[in-house]
């Protein structure tokens, strides 16, 4: 969350650092009253960008800015379904799937992401599109809401509460539906992920508490970092150990390769793992239900 001034409407996917011939793209999308650029630092003479050069990780790097203010005279905001839908389609515009990517999430940015993945799975527009993911990194996602959110769309009722601040109230039905499917959905694909969560209060409060910012995936432990929510996203430093932990998640989620879930001929679904060298690695096969899906 990020006491700024009223934001802009305008979805924009923005070229951080773009090469000619990147081996990968690493995507980085901003949470609730969040920003492309000083969310994550990208203002700063030493940011993001400047570190994953200096990791020598082959990559352009992406930072989506879309609208997403708490209150209505903050700025718009729209359902976490209808923005999924957007950015993915601006993703897939700026021809971001077509070579192996990571995510790199803040936030309701989290959100954001499991629901586009979500879209992707059951469109056919967009059944490719996370094919060539290599793995999501969460930093103090609200898997399962906030607390805080659900104080401040109480009190602030009358005030005009934005429809991504409802979302995120806690225990919300929508946000519980989406972490189960998300949690089946990591399973069958074998994604790599990385959860960090903070462990101190932003001013008074804590905005995600630790709790709400572990997804409850099977392997993955989240891991907590002395900070709080704003500093998590935007490190002082590439010596942060949140700025280590990430670019480490990055060396090796590219290392791994994407794992690309494919429709087989003669009526089966593979998922493979696709490693550094070409090598192929077959590791789970699923029979098609009736309605075409997975079973």
């Amino acid at each position: 969350m990020w006491p700024f001034k009223r934001r802009r409407s305008q979805t924009v996917v923005r070229a951080v650092r773009e090469k000619t011939d990147a081996a990968a793209s690493i995507v980085f999308i901003h949470g609730l009253d969040g920003d492309c650029e000083r969310s994550w630092g990208f203002g700063r003479d030493d940011n993001w960008a400047d570190w994953i050069e200096a990791a020598r990780i082959d990559a352009d790097v992406w930072s989506v800015c879309y609208a997403n203010a708490a209150w209505r005279w903050r700025g718009g905001a729209l359902p976490l379904y209808d923005r999924a839908g957007e950015v993915l389609a601006l993703l897939s515009a700026k021809g971001v799937f077509n070579k192996p990517f990571l995510l790199v999430v803040h936030s309701m940015g989290g959100l954001l992401v499991k629901q586009m993945a979500r879209l992707a799975e059951d469109t056919r527009q967009y059944h490719a599109a996370f094919d060539n993911c290599a793995g999501i990194v969460f930093l103090a996602t609200p898997h399962t809401g906030s607390d805080l959110a659900s104080l401040a769309t109480f009190l602030g009722f009358y005030a005009g509460a934005n429809v991504s601040l409802r979302e995120l109230q806690r225990e919300a039905p929508a946000m519980r539906d989406l972490n189960l499917w998300f949690r089946g959905y990591i399973e069958r694909r074998g994604l790599p992920v990385t959860v960090c969560r903070e462990t101190q209060k932003t001013g008074p409060v804590m905005v995600v508490d630790l709790a709400s910012s572990d997804p409850g995936l099977v392997g993955v432990v989240p891991i907590s970092i002395e900070c709080n929510h704003i500093e998590i996203s935007r490190p002082g430093s590439s010596e942060h150990p949140v700025a280590q932990i990430v670019l480490g998640s990055l060396r090796d989620f590219l290392a791994a390769g994407p794992i690309r879930l494919r429709d087989k001929s003669k009526g089966f679904n593979v998922v493979e793992g696709v490693r550094a060298g070409g090598d192929i690695n077959i590791q789970q096969t699923f029979a098609p239900d009736k309605s075409g899906g997975f079973s």
